[in-house]
């Protein structure tokens, strides 16, 4: 009686969740997260990575809207329990290297929260860096590039990315088709916020650069554009506080800021012409998701998120310089 009383709540728990599902496996062991659609399909709210403990959460927001027959498209934020990198490189200040831990996080949520439309980054893969597509789930899939810039995943998933380049084979842009025949476009580039490969010490040193989504287009014609924050609407920076007086010498730990395209998405476009826009508080953190709706009197219904205390300034010790930020999402709200 207990085995089948507890297998229908199990039934119900995962019947009720079908659009929080995500698919696939973790294919990176060191610091794979989320899925994408695979052979490995399933129906699991959340993920463990066997090999790194990692745990995976999606959270849908919002409606989802019906594209075309293959291309149904809907918001996700994805919590990931990594909150920190690994680093060789931190430079000391009298010179050399040590072994520290650098911070992990999206500036624009909070740590361990991650939201994207998709983009190709550069990531390394035995010490060579390789394309790498980061889904809405969170999901990484490593693709080798061969000589006619065509590659398939190395995993199972039914992802075909093709490298556009220029005159002289650098890298102009992407294109990937999934396994219903979608093809995603990759036109914003976002440079200047990552540190480069083999020296990796900054918070928030890797992540950012790379390109970004901003068209999706299904075989039949259906498409949603997207645009994403500019110069002019600077994303979130952390910053040393210039008026501060420790007594011991500091290396600039504090992650990296650049003018250009941001990596946060600002407006995207229906066919319908209807726009879904993401807003940001006064930190340039994402703060709101506001969607166009039909019910009843309402044409919108907004989303927010509600921080914890926000960052205070650095402060100094016996020893050494401290600076605390409290990134922490508590809660997510729909309001009509």
């Amino acid at each position: 009686m207990i085995r089948r009383v507890l297998g229908s709540i199990l039934f119900v728990l995962v019947a009720a969740l079908p659009t929080l599902a995500q698919t696939g496996y973790d294919n990176d062991p060191d610091g794979a997260q989320g899925y994408v659609n695979s052979a490995f399909h399933h129906a699991s709210v959340d993920s463990v990575n066997l090999y790194n403990g990692q745990l995976s959460i999606p959270v849908t927001v919002g409606p989802r809207y019906s594209i075309g027959p293959k291309l149904k498209f809907q918001l996700a934020l994805t919590y990931n329990s990594r909150t920190s990198d690994y680093s060789d490189s931190f430079p000391v200040v009298n010179g050399g290297y040590a072994v520290t831990s650098v911070l992990a996080v999206d500036p624009s949520l909070a740590m361990g929260w991650t939201f994207t439309l998709g983009a190709i980054k550069n990531t390394p893969v035995n010490g060579s860096p390789l394309p790498t597509y980061f889904g809405p789930d969170g999901s990484q899939h490593t693709f080798r590039i061969t000589t006619d810039h065509y590659a398939k995943a190395d995993d199972a998933s039914q992802l075909l990315l093709h490298t556009l380049t220029d005159g002289q084979g650098n890298a102009t842009g992407y294109e990937m088709w999934d396994g219903d025949g979608n093809r995603y476009a990759f036109g914003n580039h976002v440079t200047g916020y990552d540190n480069p490969f083999g020296g990796y010490y900054n918070d928030a040193g890797r992540g950012r650069d790379g390109w970004y989504v901003t068209l999706i287009t299904d075989p039949f014609g259906n498409q949603i554009t997207m645009d994403y924050y500019t110069a002019t609407d600077p994303g979130p920076c952390w910053v040393a506080d210039p008026q501060h007086s420790c007594t011991v010498p500091v290396i600039d730990t504090y992650m990296r800021c650049a003018p250009g395209s941001s990596w946060i998405p600002k407006t995207i476009y229906l066919p319908s012409g209807a726009q879904i826009t993401i807003g940001r508080d006064t930190f340039n953190r994402i703060s709101t998701f506001t969607f166009p709706v039909k019910s009843g009197a309402a044409t919108t219904a907004t989303w927010t998120l509600e921080y914890g205390s926000t960052m205070s300034t650095p402060a100094c010790t016996a020893s050494s310089n401290i600076t605390t930020y409290e990134y922490r999402l508590n809660a997510i709200k729909r309001h009509a």
